[in-house]
């Protein structure tokens, strides 16, 4: 059983150190062969655009975990609702990847699974 309250006081760190690891994913922008290495979900049929989409995305959405990790801390409501606005964009990305991969291509169910359904609660807790 969870302690009452753990969930609340861990809710805005785990935002923070989730922003820090997808902010620094953008060192692979523009290196479509790093970032097909970074991102193992990602179909090797993914073109150039989608790649750089991907790693644009999780940038985006780290900025605004960011943002709502300091919103949840500072106790300012409305910044705590960009986790909320990253994770559908980063939730969107991943079943825009599922349309043309999800019956080829498991990875892309994995990290939709993993990934996405830690965003998905760590953002619906904020």
């Amino acid at each position: 059983m969870v302690p009452a309250g753990l969930v609340d006081r861990a809710t805005p760190f785990a935002m923070v150190v989730l922003g820090l690891l997808l902010v620094s994913n953008i060192v692979v922008l523009g290196d479509s062969a790093a970032a097909a290495r970074m991102y193992w979900d990602l179909s090797p049929a993914a073109g150039d655009l989608l790649v750089a989409g991907k790693v644009l995305v999780c940038f985006t959405t780290g900025v605004l975990f960011l943002v709502a990790g300091y919103g949840i801390i500072r106790k300012v409501d409305c910044l705590a609702l960009a986790g909320v606005v990253g994770a559908a964009l980063f939730l969107g990305y991943f079943l825009a990847e599922l349309i043309p991969w999800g019956g080829s291509y498991l990875p892309v169910w994995v990290g939709l699974l993993s990934f996405g359904g830690a965003i998905g609660a760590i953002s619906l807790s904020s």
